[in-house]
């Protein structure tokens, strides 16, 4: 009897195992573009088609298809206006190192989630780095405060922005230091700027 007992947990562990270690290919065109059902989307809620693609999004992360994980998380975000999501979805393509999805993403997030000053400061960053002067500072002059981390990035990359760009930033940064004179290393990238 005893024996017996141990035979059957022994084949039933070895089955779970076996379960366990199985991976499901996923589809990433079928996964990502299934057309749209009668599902309802309320903000904050996860209904089934939701709970699938999030699902089916962890699992193309873990096989490492990061473009259907991408795909999905950024598709979930805007059925469902969650901030949570956008989030992950921009943490994606960051760690894909795809510019344009990330500036999408971080738009999106930003768009949910204007009081979130994360998605903006991403989204400067990425700007900055791909030369799109204008659109960055355009953003920055919406932010409250200009903080250390956006300067040491506006700081390394000086000798890249053209003149208009760099007038621009120099105006901006004077009014905020107008507002804000203690800000010392507005002032110190300022001056930098100035040379």
């Amino acid at each position: 009897m005893l024996i017996a007992m141990r035979t059957s947990i022994a084949l039933s562990l070895l089955l779970l195992y076996g379960c366990t270690s199985t991976q499901t290919q996923i589809q990433p065109a079928q996964a990502a573009e299934r057309p749209a059902s009668n599902v309802t989307y309320v903000a904050g809620e996860l209904n089934e088609e939701s709970l699938l693609d999030l699902l089916t999004a962890e699992l193309a992360g873990q096989q490492r298809d990061f473009d259907t994980a991408y795909d999905l998380y950024l598709r979930q975000a805007q059925l469902n206006r969650s901030d949570d999501l956008a989030e992950r979805a921009t943490r994606i393509a960051q760690f894909k190192r795809d510019p344009d999805a990330v500036i999408e993403s971080a738009n999106l997030w930003l768009e949910i989630a204007p009081q979130r000053e994360e998605p903006a400061q991403i989204m400067i960053n990425i700007l900055l780095h791909e030369s799109r002067f204008a659109e960055a500072i355009d953003l920055l002059k919406q932010q409250e405060t200009i903080g250390a981390e956006l300067l040491i990035i506006v700081e390394s990359l000086l000798q890249n922005f053209d003149n208009e760009s760099a007038a621009d930033l120099a105006d901006l940064f004077a009014k905020r230091l107008a507002a804000q004179p203690e800000q010392l290393d507005l002032l110190l990238v300022q001056a930098k700027l100035l040379r």
